[in-house]
């Protein structure tokens, strides 16, 4: 998954902390209790990131299935007592909802800068927008 990538440091970082228990630690040290609390915290660091990192990613692709869904073409509703529209007023009623639904495109797409940005500060510390890591 993309995370994998994405979290490379943050998962070396948390490598780092556990890697004292591996090799110089056992039960019987006396450092075990900082050890420990050291691993617990890196835990829940490397957990929480992970979580808002989830949320955004889910508000992206919540925003991209709604501009995925936007109807770009939509049947105008029918004129009282006639069948079809006129070409004049058809088309006029499709450029309207053309702008219409390019605006709603615009506002949608636009929103999901902010969330890209937000993962950035959280994984690379920086909120360029520029980050070759993204």
């Amino acid at each position: 998954p993309p995370e994998t990538e994405l979290l490379e440091e943050q998962v070396k970082a948390l490598q780092r902390a556990f890697k004292p228990g591996s090799k110089r630690l056992n039960w019987n040290s006396l450092g075990i209790q900082d050890y420990t609390t050291k691993c617990e915290q890196a835990l829940t660091k490397f957990e929480s990131l992970v979580n808002q990192i989830h949320k955004n990613a889910g508000d992206i692709e919540e925003r991209l299935h709604m501009i995925e869904m936007v109807q770009l073409v939509k049947p105008p509703p029918p004129k009282p007592g006639c069948e079809l529209l006129e070409a004049k007023e058809y088309f006029k009623f499709q450029e309207t909802r053309l702008a219409s639904a390019m605006g709603t495109l615009s506002r949608k797409y636009h929103a999901i800068s902010p969330l890209l940005i937000k993962v950035e500060g959280l994984v690379v510390h920086t909120n360029s927008g520029k980050s070759p890591a993204m």
